[in-house]
């Protein structure tokens, strides 16, 4: 039997969801009951099936946030969302640029001719002439369309959209974590509380820089599409 057959969850809701979910989950019970509910050694089936549940819905929540928070804020007021340097939108800043350097393949602009012919292919299917104006925003859903039409676009898109809403979840937790652990090594002098603050903020630095590769592997894919 495999395992699709009985875990009644998506790729998707396993990456975005469940797993956030247990780690903020874990972060609150560190914080606020001593660990006193994940060190149970007795759990039955329906204490399972209710902590599965809370962690689904709560991993809802923090997608949420972390969609406000790291996705909308963070690469709307501190950083250029990829697709706006992909296609020549905006020239990167010495932060985008260092952000490149660390993310590496596409947080760069494309090449100027491949830019071209994606803004044309995109202005083309939206019955604009050559000349008028278009967003990214607009190129992004010609692309997305287009997407299920090119053969193994979809494999790819989807497997960068698990990937990056995982990392951008997990690095709101890291976050959130920050928040909670500081707070808790505030009032305590135990050094295993400031370890753990320090992972966290590392886990939060990783997350991020793994969550902008991803996301800009995702809106890539997209457009890409358009050269097909």
């Amino acid at each position: 039997m495999s395992m699709k057959t009985y875990f009644p969850f998506t790729d998707y809701d396993f990456y975005a969801y469940l797993t956030s979910g247990v780690l903020t989950l874990s972060v609150v019970d560190f914080a606020f009951n001593g660990v006193g509910f994940l060190t149970r050694s007795d759990w039955n089936f329906v204490q399972i099936v209710a902590a599965v549940s809370a962690a689904y819905v709560v991993g809802h929540i923090i997608a949420t946030l972390a969609q406000l928070v790291i996705e909308t804020f963070a690469l709307s007021y501190l950083f250029s969302k990829p697709i706006a340097l992909q296609l020549g939108f905006k020239k990167p800043n010495i932060l985008e640029r260092l952000m490149g350097v660390l993310v590496g393949r596409y947080y760069t602009p494309l090449e100027s001719s491949i830019q071209r012919k994606i803004l044309d292919e995109a202005k083309t299917a939206l019955s604009k002439d050559l000349e008028d104006p278009i967003s990214a925003e607009d190129v992004f859903q010609v692309g997305f369309k287009r997407s299920f039409t090119v053969d193994g676009a979809r494999v790819r898109i989807d497997s960068f959209l698990n990937q990056y809403g995982f990392c951008r979840n997990i690095a709101f937790v890291a976050l959130l974590s920050v928040g909670l652990l500081g707070w808790q090594s505030y009032f305590s002098d135990f050094l295993y509380e400031s370890q753990l603050l320090l992972i966290s903020i590392i886990v939060f630095i990783g997350m991020f820089i793994r969550f902008v590769k991803f996301l800009a592997s995702f809106q890539a894919e997209v457009i890409r599409c358009l050269l097909k």
